[in-house]
C-alpha cells in the first residue's frame, strides 16, 4: 500500500504502518485510527482529499493470534522512506506531518521523542517538517482521561500547517 490523495498535495501525512483493516483495504487510515485522524483533520479545517497519505511501512506487520492478526511494532530497516518524496505518487510536497516516532524516524533519519519535537516545524531540506502523535495514540493511551488531552494536541498541531 503507497497511499492515496492528491499526489500534487503541498502537504504529506505519513503514519507508521497499515493497520488489519488499512491492510484488508488496501487504503491508509480507514481503520478506528483513521477515523480520529479524519476527525483531527476537520476539527484542524483540513479537508482529506487535499492531502496525501502514506504510511512509512508499507505492510501490516501482525502475528496470528487465533483468528485475530495483532499489530507488531516495525524494525527501524522496515521504516523505507528514504527520501519520503522520492515514495509512491506524491511530487514533492513542502510539509510533510509525522505521526508517530516511527513515521518521524523513516522521515528525519533518526529517532524522535514525540514529546519533546511535536508543534514545531524542523527543516529537512526543503521541507518543512511537523512532528506529533499517531491517532492511534489517542486510542491507546493507558488512562482514558488522558485520551482528550492527546487528542486536543493531535488537533493543535495539525493546525499548524496553516501557518507554515
Amino acid at each position: 500500500m503507497w497511499g492515496e490523495g492528491n499526489p500534487l498535495a503541498k502537504v504529506m501525512i505519513v503514519g507508521e504502518q497499515p493497520g488489519d483493516e488499512e491492510d484488508l483495504a488496501a487504503r491508509p487510515f480507514v481503520g478506528p485510527g483513521g477515523q480520529v485522524l479524519d476527525r483531527a483533520l476537520g476539527q484542524a479545517g483540513i479537508e482529506r482529499e487535499r492531502v496525501y497519505l502514506t504510511n512509512a511501512v508499507k505492510a501490516f506487520k501482525f502475528e496470528e493470534r487465533g483468528k485475530r492478526r495483532i499489530h507488531q511494532n516495525p524494525r527501524a530497516s522496515e521504516c523505507n522512506l528514504p527520501p519520503v518524496t522520492s515514495r509512491g505518487n506524491c511530487h514533492h510536497p513542502s510539509k510533510v506531518v509525522c505521526l508517530g516516532s516511527s513515521a518521524a524516524q523513516s522521515v528525519l533519519g533518526r529517532k524522535v521523542q514525540i514529546a519533546n519535537e511535536r508543534a514545531s516545524w524542523i527543516m529537512s531540506g526543503q521541507q518543512r517538517v511537523l512532528v506529533t502523535y499517531h491517532p492511534s495514540a489517542v486510542l491507546r493511551v493507558p488512562e482514558a482521561a488522558a485520551q482528550p488531552t492527546i487528542y486536543s494536541m493531535l488537533v493543535a498541531d495539525l493546525m499548524l500547517i496553516h501557518s507554515a
